[in-house]
């Protein structure tokens, strides 16, 4: 879990502070965000599927920190950019086509 939380940081950093930069190209930096989220995203799947190896039985316990965690966690896979989503954006990237981001409420 702590190499997962330690690469998720590198990453995330990386996006914001290619943001930052002046004059960027809109798409590069679309193509590295849709990275950062794919890598968070199957950052939280691994995590979610270690908690309760690691933890027993207090991952599954209502009214629990952990539990919460772990739910939330499981839950964001069928929410608003699910992993598969996002490794087809990097796929049309990669073919070198436009990244066009649509969420629940539309671009």
């Amino acid at each position: 879990m702590d190499h997962w939380l330690g690469i998720g940081r590198i990453v995330l950093d990386d996006t914001v502070r290619c943001r930052s930069e002046p004059g960027g190209d809109a798409q590069l930096f679309t193509r590295r965000l849709v990275r950062a989220v794919y890598h968070l995203r199957r950052m939280s799947e691994e995590i979610a599927q270690d908690s309760p190896r690691i933890c027993g039985a207090h991952a599954y316990v209502s009214g629990r920190p952990l539990e919460r965690i772990f739910r939330d966690l499981v839950g964001a896979n069928v929410m608003a950019w699910k992993t598969d989503q996002v490794v087809q954006m990097l796929g049309v990237g990669a073919l070198g086509r436009e990244i066009t981001l649509a969420g629940p409420a539309g671009t």
